[in-house]
């Protein structure tokens, strides 16, 4: 996976809260560990405390990204008359899903039904449908409307019909590849005439899709992930070289995509 002289997308969390995106270089391999280094926009070379936890990811266009490779920072050296961080042995992390439904793609927009007085200032839409949960992305960082293992009011506004669901939130993630935030929304509760625009719109798309498409669709490689996403380097402090900055070299992270793009 990892060769030396290499650069890969990493996600960088010097504490709780502390988080920041970048790359890094490759050094050198030593049994196992990695000794990378940062490289900022102005190529400025920079050395993040031990205990800094990292996961790191290519972004080579026939990655299926299907997972990351998690580390953490041991120490530094020098390598070649440069200092180095050293990384512990990576973990490969796997995001693969399993589920019990098919599902099956859609896009189309989503109303969220929030507490009354309270305005969602943001898009959310469909990425994906079952007769048992929808899959949903929105520029929202952890949008505090979805909260794993609460209940949720929506309108799915489908060709076939607008489909109001109250579902609970099972998973909410921020992709940091693309800065969107994905949640997934088992559906819990809808009434008759609901559920049989449900079951139309799944038959509507399921005979729409080429025989081999069937399957569950999924984006196809990381280079559809980065296709609308540029690193993050605000974190890092050009002019700070070989050394950690005062502040731990991360800032919070934004809510929000800073390219102002809608992860593919």
């Amino acid at each position: 996976m990892f060769q030396s002289g290499k650069a890969y997308k990493v996600k960088v969390e010097v504490a709780p809260g502390q988080v920041g995106f970048g790359r890094v270089v490759v050094l050198e391999k030593r049994g196992g560990k990695l000794f990378v280094q940062f490289r900022s926009r102005s190529d400025v070379s920079q050395t993040l405390p031990s205990g800094t936890r990292m996961w790191l990811v290519s972004d080579a266009p026939d990655n299926p990204f299907n997972g990351v490779w998690a580390t953490k920072v041991v120490g530094s050296k020098i390598i070649a008359g440069q200092t180095a961080m050293e990384l512990a042995p990576p973990k490969f992390q796997t995001v693969a899903q399993r589920r019990d439904a098919e599902r099956l793609p859609l896009k189309c927009p989503v109303r969220v039904l929030a507490a009354p007085g309270r305005v969602v200032g943001y898009e959310v839409q469909t990425l994906n449908i079952s007769r048992s949960g929808v899959g949903l992305t929105m520029s929202e960082a952890n949008p505090p409307e979805f909260v794993v293992g609460e209940p949720v009011d929506l309108v799915i506004e489908s060709p076939v019909a607008d489909i109001p669901v109250t579902g609970r939130v099972v998973r909410s993630e921020f992709n940091w590849l693309h800065r969107r935030n994905t949640v997934g929304v088992e559906f819990v509760e809808m009434d008759d005439e609901t559920r049989l625009n449900l079951d139309r719109l799944l038959g509507s798309i399921s005979s729409s899709l080429p025989a081999e498409d069937e399957e569950v669709v999924t984006l196809s490689g990381l280079g559809a992930w980065l296709k609308s996403a540029r690193p993050d380097n605000k974190f890092l402090k050009p002019g700070r070289s070989e050394s950690a900055p005062a502040d731990g070299g991360a800032r919070a992270e934004p809510h929000g995509p800073a390219d102002g793009n809608g992860q593919g």
